[in-house]
């Protein structure tokens, strides 16, 4: 399936919901916005993205490879971001073969969007998931963390807006607020 997102949070759900379905493989490209077309069209017949659900679930359960792509137009770079995340199965040779997107495990290589946030495996112990208030209970879980590049220029900017505070409380503002929007 395509999933089209213009929203960071979007994209970011829809990464993480087709790797907690089984996706274990990923390529990341950046396309300009007058070749997206042509990209998208050459991406679908690859990768049969044109599946409906039961289809890819028949294909998935008889062993065969499965693809989702997700689209992420970025506004600050005018280019497009396409997620290639693949489940591969006994055919997987004719997907990793070579072409002009490199896929990679997701347990090898993490999975990073725009250089600021990971994609991560966390296991819980066996305390933490009797917790009654979680929504689930799996002892394991995928979910997205900020880089540590991008974690140190957040903390040296919450930092100075500290410092900053008693004679401008306009820049801890700004810092809260930028906490609070995060995805």
């Amino acid at each position: 399936m395509i999933y089209y997102c213009f929203r960071k949070t979007t994209a970011l759900q829809r990464i993480q919901l087709s790797v907690s379905l089984g996706s274990d493989h990923f390529a990341v490209l950046e396309i300009p916005p007058q070749s997206i077309e042509n990209v998208v069209k050459k991406l679908t017949a690859r990768y049969a993205l044109d599946l409906s659900k039961d289809q890819k679930y028949r294909r998935r359960k008889a062993g065969q490879s499965v693809a989702d792509l997700v689209v992420y137009y970025d506004l600050q770079l005018a280019k497009y971001r396409l997620f290639v995340l693949v489940t591969l199965g006994h055919d997987a040779m004719d997907w990793t073969r070579a072409g002009y997107e490199n896929i990679q495990s997701i347990n090898v290589t993490r999975l990073t969007f725009l250089d600021q946030y990971e994609l991560v495996y966390l296991t819980r112990k066996k305390s933490a998931m009797l917790n009654r208030g979680r929504s689930s209970d799996a002892p394991e879980t995928w979910t997205w963390r900020m880089t540590e590049v991008q974690y140190e220029k957040m903390q040296r900017y919450l930092e100075k807006s500290v410092v900053m505070y008693p004679n401008n409380p306009l820049p801890l503002k700004q810092a809260v607020h930028i906490l609070e929007r995060l995805p």
